[in-house]
């Protein structure tokens, strides 16, 4: 159901950006959120259960009111008064801070404790919403960048940071809508870029931290993996690796687009440029009857500050994929039974590096230099043994 209205002050005049948080009575239930568009107007898609609405806007008191959603939708019109006596000196902790068109998450309001992974703690924050394939979107609209400390993380894609990112070292998530690299830019340039940037906490802004896990199974499985992280003042050092043999797939088709440009950039060239394409992509194909597979991935992120003017960053991925597939099958002709065995070994290598260098000469220039280099190798090595009677063959 849903529960609807407009903002406005003591003059009618509609207050935009107002914050609207619904706190369901019941502890265990997610908060909502919402912001008022431009006209004062707001937009809740609420459960059927009880909740304690807050309506802020700075400068005026807070307007709180409880509300039961049933089978009807709920209008409710707000009137805030302006703040009469004000003090010398507040500090308020909001959860949820907005202004013009950046929204600021305290995570630990939200959280309990137990959250493991960025992606835990995003699946808590109102108005977030993280898919499996790792796409993140806030109040409906996709986050094309993920940022560290203003930086961005392996590129700015998301999976790789919503996977491996600790929750107990974040403070704040930042979501910046109407993003633009080229910072003097943002506000003469309309964009539809949206990028989330991850504020540490203090302890952790000079600070190594990261973990690492192994694990042993029957029949010589295995899985392990690290994440180590350094931020300093001037330097950011990210490093991701994981060796699996169960079948965990680390490094996915989502992040090969992210890390060469989208979907787009593979056409972009027409057929050449697609028939490059196809040989990188053959090891994201979804393989049925795997007897095993050997996965290895190591990734490494730096960013150098020089100066404030002067700033290196760069990249490397290598993934590696090995696996043999096996398949049986009992053919029934008139006069034999046939009994014929595929078997396909494969082994997949791909290599991606990027390096960037960002000059800022004054306010109003700045200058990047990108290069990216990428090689990939695929082997395959195909046969099938038909047995017919007491008759063996091999084909390759």
């Amino acid at each position: 159901m849903i529960l609807k209205g407009v903002v406005v002050d003591s003059l009618q005049t509609p207050l935009a950006y107002a914050n609207i948080i619904a706190t369901p009575q019941e502890p265990s239930k997610n908060i909502k959120f919402t912001i008022t568009e431009a006209n004062g107007t707001y937009l809740l898609e609420l459960e059927k259960r009880a909740y304690t609405i807050s309506v802020s806007f700075m400068g005026y008191e807070t307007y709180n009111f409880e509300v039961k959603i049933s089978n009807e939708d709920i209008v409710k019109n707000i009137t805030l008064k302006e703040q009469v006596n004000a003090l010398e000196e507040i500090k308020i902790e909001m959860p949820i801070t907005v202004k013009q068109d950046t929204i600021i998450y305290n995570t630990d309001k939200f959280i309990t404790g137990d959250e493991r992974k960025l992606k835990n703690v995003l699946k808590k924050l109102p108005g977030v919403e993280v898919e499996k394939d790792g796409t993140v979107t806030v109040q409906g609209k996709k986050v094309t960048t993920m940022l560290v400390e203003g930086k961005k993380f392996f590129g700015g894609g998301t999976k790789l940071a919503i996977d491996n990112i600790p929750a107990n070292v974040i403070a704040e998530v930042e979501v910046l809508d109407n993003y633009n690299e080229i910072a003097f830019l943002k506000n003469f340039v309309d964009s539809n870029e949206m990028a989330m940037n991850i504020k540490l906490k203090e302890n952790k802004k000079s600070f190594v931290f990261g973990d690492i896990e192994a694990s042993k199974g029957n029949k010589d499985f295995y899985s392990s993996r690290s994440n180590v992280f350094y931020y300093g003042s001037k330097t950011q050092i990210n490093s991701i690796a994981n060796i699996n043999n169960v079948g965990e797939e680390v490094f996915t088709f989502k992040n090969y687009l992210d890390f060469n440009g989208g979907i787009n950039q593979i056409f972009k060239d027409g057929s050449t440029n697609f028939k490059k394409a196809t040989k990188d992509l053959s090891q994201f194909i979804d393989s049925k009857d795997v007897v095993q597979k050997l996965s290895k991935f190591v990734a490494l992120n730096v960013n150098q500050e020089i100066n404030t003017k002067f700033n290196i960053s760069g990249y490397g991925i290598f993934s590696y994929a090995k696996e043999e597939i096996f398949t049986e099958f009992i053919n029934q002709y008139n006069t034999y039974t046939e009994l014929k065995e595929n078997v396909d070994n494969a082994k997949n290598n791909l290599g991606i590096g990027n390096l960037s260098i960002k000059y800022l000469p004054n306010l109003s220039s700045q200058w990047y230099f990108r290069t990216q280099f990428k090689k990939a190798r695929n082997r395959s090595n195909n046969f099938i043994n038909s047995k017919v009677d007491t008759v063996n063959s091999r084909f390759y």
